[in-house]
């Protein structure tokens, strides 16, 4: 992952004055950082990525006073260094969110819902701790609208995109931000996929179904699932980082291929140490040994195979048996024993 490129004479140049906040440093903020659409006032991304110094936060939910309110905890270890509101013509949004999908539909109902409420607002903050300066932009707006307005037309690309428990089950939310079908994604896609995302949900692995990753264009075979915590350390969330897959077509077919062929390399070793084993098996229980542990995790198939291979010793033992009562003429054996007889036919007929 890139490391932080801002100068930090830069930013403190632009929050004291002496330079203003245009076009040129809104693109300086824009490369490289790591944008949250529906990050609510949770600031784990900025405790979780020591190297990225720019964090760009939007949520249409979050009222100036929340912001008012977060910002006076000073992030529980960072120390504030500025803190102002803008301006939204500072950053290039309009007066109002433009018109995103169809026109019909309850997702649309939520949607036209967000742009009459949206207060619309831009705060940014400057924090230090351990001698790192974080830059915070955060955005009163429609993630979708916005995306399209901060990042698109200023020609950017986040390092990170954060969806974290975006809000679109009962938050609120128009439409999921996971699904690669989504607005969002469409629009993220059309412009260029970051280099990474980091996905997450509410703590614990029941949530974790909610989260869709795009396997097509990220790689996240050897990722772990991790927990991560905003700095009141009262908010848990399970998180997944992926990375964009660079490869070519063809390299992609070829790495298939390779991995296809393991697989079938690995079947058939299966497939051999099976029917080693089960021969094994066969001839203790045949001379009524105890046969050894076959090491793996039998399948439905050779399960059956077993367990039919113990029906014929037994089949074997109750004909022997019964041949036996038959000469001591033991009516009582006899009727018990050719009962069992008949079950372990049946059975071995199904």
């Amino acid at each position: 992952m890139k490391s932080i490129h801002i100068v930090d004479s830069e930013l403190m140049q632009v929050a004291s004055g002496n330079l203003p906040f245009d076009d040129i440093f809104l693109k300086l903020l824009l490369r490289d950082s790591c944008f949250y659409p529906s990050s609510g006032l949770d600031t784990s991304p900025i405790k979780f990525f020591d190297s990225i110094q720019s964090f760009v936060f939007c949520d249409f939910s979050i009222r100036r006073r929340n912001i008012e309110s977060l910002v006076k905890k000073e992030f529980f270890g960072f120390n504030k260094i500025h803190s102002r509101f803008l301006d939204l013509d500072d950053i290039g949004l309009s007066g109002r969110v433009d018109s995103i999908g169809d026109s019909s539909g309850w997702n649309n109902n939520l949607l036209e819902n967000i742009k009459k409420n949206v207060e619309g607002y831009t705060h940014w903050s400057l924090w230090e701790i351990d001698s790192r300066i974080v830059s915070l932009l955060f955005i009163s707006w429609e993630a979708v609208d916005c995306y399209g307005k901060i990042y698109i037309k200023n020609k950017s690309i986040p390092c990170v995109i954060s969806i974290i428990q975006p809000g679109h089950t009962m938050g609120g939310n128009w439409t999921n931000f996971f699904d690669p079908r989504s607005y969002f994604l469409k629009k993220v896609r059309a412009a260029g996929y970051p280099p990474y995302m980091l996905l997450g949900c509410a703590s614990g692995p029941s949530y974790q179904y909610q989260i869709e990753i795009d396997r097509q264009n990220y790689l996240c075979d050897d990722c772990e699932w991790m927990t991560i915590s905003n700095f009141s350390m009262t908010s848990h969330k399970n998180v997944i980082l992926v990375r964009k897959d660079n490869r070519s077509r063809q390299q992609k077919i070829s790495d298939e291929n390779i991995a296809e062929k393991r697989r079938r390399d690995l079947a058939l070793k299966r497939e051999i140490s099976f029917n080693n084993w089960i021969k094994i098996y066969e001839i203790c229980r045949e001379k009524r040994i105890k046969p050894p542990s076959c090491g793996f995790g039998l399948t439905h198939s050779e399960e059956i195979i077993r367990q039919k291979i113990d029906l014929k010793i037994e089949l074997r033992d109750m004909k022997f048996k019964i041949s036996n009562a038959e000469r001591r003429n033991d009516a009582m054996a006899l009727v018990a024993l050719k009962s069992r007889l008949q079950k372990i036919q049946t059975v071995q007929h199904l």
